[in-house]
């Protein structure tokens, strides 16, 4: 009977042991779930206000009033203030706990310093979107004449040219040169007058204009044709200059100096110039063999002379905008 109560007693023992532990466990899940509330700020949130578009020295004292906690990082936009809030996490609106970590953009107070990149021959809308994609903004388009039409033929950085690879702070502003073509343009019409025939071929053509070519007398080699006369000429009778149209048609008239002396034009008129074959020059103007050497060393003063004008004539016309 002894070992049966012994027995007994052990398991009572065990049983109040396993009960006090129960109990204590219960305890420390009451404490702790009570008390997590507490630790949690569980029910004590705030609204989180409208930080962006704020300059950020003035919003950085409302935020440490309220508790929050800061991380603050920066890029640069031209169309923003200096030190504008441009971002925050999280958003307006959302309710946080205080303390809570607020993570703000803000914009640079100094724009980055870049290279300028190259937008000479890009259209104009490509233009546009290199110089945003840069940070960079648009200002004036001057439209001048010129073959790249609707393409930049030229850079400009406060009415000076700027060049790819130059340094340049962001936000500043480059105006574009805009080619307009020259279809609707009009220009000085040349000065034809004693020019050969591939002279001319090759000079018309690079304005394109046609010519309407009609000789004077019989021709007997083109190497000696030159031009004597044109329609419409250089120079009106204001002495002003004409204008001709792209694409328009230019009469000319030439005659071959190598079938033998003809009369020039008037030379009074001042568009008749430059080609005066000498009175005893006959045959082919390629024999030269025939000449004395004094006639040459004046022929070689009036070709060099010659040569002088016809530089100055030769100059590129001078295009402008029609308005017809």
């Amino acid at each position: 009977m002894s070992k049966e109560k012994k027995q007994g007693r052990k398991k009572l023992g065990g049983l109040k042991t396993l009960l006090i532990i129960a109990l204590i466990c219960t305890a420390i899940y009451w404490v702790f779930f009570a008390s997590l509330s507490f630790m949690t700020r569980h029910g004590k949130v705030v609204v989180v206000p409208k930080y962006v578009g704020q300059n950020f020295t003035e919003a950085k004292i409302d935020i440490e009033h309220k508790g929050y906690r800061l991380e603050v990082d920066s890029s640069y936009h031209p169309d923003f203030a200096d030190l504008e809030i441009l971002d925050q996490q999280p958003k307006e609106g959302q309710e946080v706990k205080k303390g809570r970590t607020l993570f703000l953009t803000i914009n640079k107070a100094t724009a980055p310093e870049i290279e300028m990149p190259n937008l000479v021959n890009l259209s104009f809308r490509s233009a546009e979107m290199v110089l945003t994609s840069n940070k960079l903004k648009l200002g004036d388009t001057i439209t001048k004449p010129d073959l790249a039409d609707g393409a930049v033929i030229e850079m400009l950085y406060k009415g000076r040219p700027i060049k790819q690879y130059d340094k340049i702070k962001q936000g500043e502003t480059i105006s574009l040169v805009i080619g307009g073509g020259l279809k609707e343009m009009q220009f000085e019409v040349p000065d034809l007058v004693g020019f050969t025939y591939d002279e001319v071929i090759s000079l018309l053509s690079s304005y394109s204009l046609h010519p309407n070519i009609s000789y004077d007398g019989y021709v007997v080699d083109t190497f000696g044709v030159v031009v004597i006369g044109q329609n419409p000429k250089p120079i009106n009778e204001d002495g002003s200059p004409n204008m001709i149209k792209e694409n328009h048609v230019i009469h000319i008239k030439m005659k071959d100096y190598s079938a033998g002396q003809q009369p020039m034009e008037n030379p009074q008129d001042p568009n008749s110039r430059r080609y005066n074959p000498s009175s005893n020059r006959t045959g082919n103007p390629r024999s030269e063999s025939s000449r004395t050497s004094s006639q040459r060393q004046d022929n070689s003063r009036q070709e060099n002379s010659r040569q002088d004008n016809s530089e100055t004539n030769r100059k590129q016309p001078k295009y402008q905008y029609s308005n017809n």
